[in-house]
């Protein structure tokens, strides 16, 4: 895995304001989205004591959520020619990383779940050349100019990485709980929703403010037989949370209590007749059969909108509208569309979901009247207008907003600008269903610091 270039705002100076349903602890500090009137939500951890790096909680190796560093895996590539000592690429532009993510390991007592080993960098002596494939299929490369590698040296122990633990909460009267991340420094964020009734975490999945499972087994995903006449289905599932089980399957006839498990050497495909699956083929962690189907309607939800400036943060509630986790969203207030934080060139802006994007293709020869392609004869709300990606280095960056002007009907070629700065007819073929618009007024976005 490549690490590109952290050429964005890592966050202000100063404490982050407060985000309802996270704490900062002894060595942990919450950094935030502020949109400003007390909107604010999390947007990740720095751990003090490792000079303010970057971390997220994800399974260690030891088999507990861990803080670990934000950084690249080291998945295929390597320092030497056996394939064994794991290697770093990172962009020419990013700066020397400390830690990488070694290859992940299986947890015991986790079926078909994994952690990740931390490694230290050798940051002091980049590599030429780097191997890539496994031990007895190692293959040389190059380091290219537009990258840095460097080899790994010791494994950190999984304790020198702040702990947490999953803890639930108080009920409500619907008998709905935070589900909170607790850390052994004492740092928390609520993370998710507890229902004590069911004994399972839920979610608004469905977007229509009922909290269903979320650890689900799935038997619609793929035809799976849990026996050699294929005559009794089964059904694969991926946990969300470290060595979770499923709550319900999920079939095409409705939703079922889990069945027994299913071993994999049982698991058999119908396709073209019965035949046993080929392990390779696998795409889920674990396979049960189905139970009795259900009828446990989802118990309601409800939702809030912190602050009072134009963009608002989301927060899901209880019926009776105590909080239930740190907001997860932000809504802007002014077009009632969630939005999401974005780098333009002088800034963050809150974006929603879906704009257009203007200044990749151009109405004239000159490359100086932008267009934006549209899938549909209505224009989305406004065009986000950018500078297009030359390098790894420098990215696509946003520039400004605007307002859709008028449609424009191509009679012979649109244009592009190339990556030297010239401007020629573009050559891509587009669908017909595709429309241009102009580029319109300017539109002023609400601002979000990152802090």
């Amino acid at each position: 895995m490549i690490v590109t270039a952290g050429c964005g705002d890592d966050g202000g100076s100063g404490p982050p304001p407060p985000i309802d349903g996270v704490e900062a602890g002894a060595r942990l500090r919450p950094q935030a989205w502020d949109a400003g009137g007390g909107a604010t939500m999390l947007r990740g951890w720095l751990d003090t004591q490792l000079d303010d790096v970057a971390c997220a909680f994800v399974p260690a190796v030891d088999g507990r959520y861990r803080c670990l560093p934000v950084t690249g895996s080291t998945d295929t590539t390597f320092a030497d020619a056996a394939c064994t000592v794991p290697a770093l690429v990172v962009d020419a532009c990013a700066p020397t990383p400390t830690w990488a993510l070694g290859p992940r390991r299986d947890l015991a007592g986790c079926d078909g779940e994994t952690g990740s080993p931390v490694l230290a960098i050798d940051g002091d002596h980049p590599l030429d050349v780097i191997y890539e494939g496994a031990p007895g299929a190692c293959s040389p490369r190059i380091v290219e100019a537009d990258v840095r590698a460097f080899a790994t040296t010791t494994e950190a122990a999984p304790t020198a990485f702040v702990g947490a633990d999953l803890v639930i909460g108080d009920a409500d009267a619907a008998g709905l709980a935070p589900y909170t991340l607790v850390a052994d420094d004492g740092s928390r964020a609520a993370v998710g929703v507890w229902d004590v009734a069911r004994g399972r975490e839920c979610a608004d999945t469905r977007g229509e403010l009922t909290c269903e499972p979320i650890e689900v087994a799935r038997a619609n995903a793929l035809p799976l037989w849990a026996d050699a006449a294929c005559t009794v289905p089964a059904a694969g599932f991926a946990p969300r949370r470290l060595c979770a089980e499923p709550a319900v399957v999920i079939a095409t006839d409705g939703t079922h209590a889990v069945g027994a498990a299913v071993p994999l050497a049982d698991l058999h495909e119908g396709g073209g007749g019965c035949q046993p699956v080929a392990p390779g083929s696998l795409a889920w962690s674990r396979y049960y059969q189905l139970g009795a189907l259900l009828d446990q309607p989802a118990p309601a939800l409800g939702e809030r909108l912190l602050g009072d400036g134009r963009v608002r943060a989301h927060q899901v509630t209880g019926p009776d509208g105590d909080a239930l986790g740190a907001p997860d969203g932000f809504v802007d207030d002014e077009l009632g569309e969630p939005c999401a934080p974005r780098q333009f060139t002088d800034g963050f802006r809150c974006v929603i979901g879906r704009p257009g994007t203007a200044g990749v293709f151009f109405a004239d020869g000159a490359c100086t009247d932008p267009l934006f392609i549209w899938d549909s004869p209505t224009p989305p709300v406004y065009a986000i207008s950018v500078e297009p990606a030359t390098d790894a280095c420098h990215p696509e960056v946003a520039i400004a907003a605007h307002a859709p002007g008028t449609r424009f009907a191509p009679t012979g070629s649109v244009y592009v600008r190339s990556f030297d700065g010239t401007c020629q007819a573009s050559t891509t073929p587009l669908p017909p269903e595709q429309v241009f618009f102009r580029v319109g007024a300017a539109v002023t976005l609400p601002v979000v610091e990152a802090r």
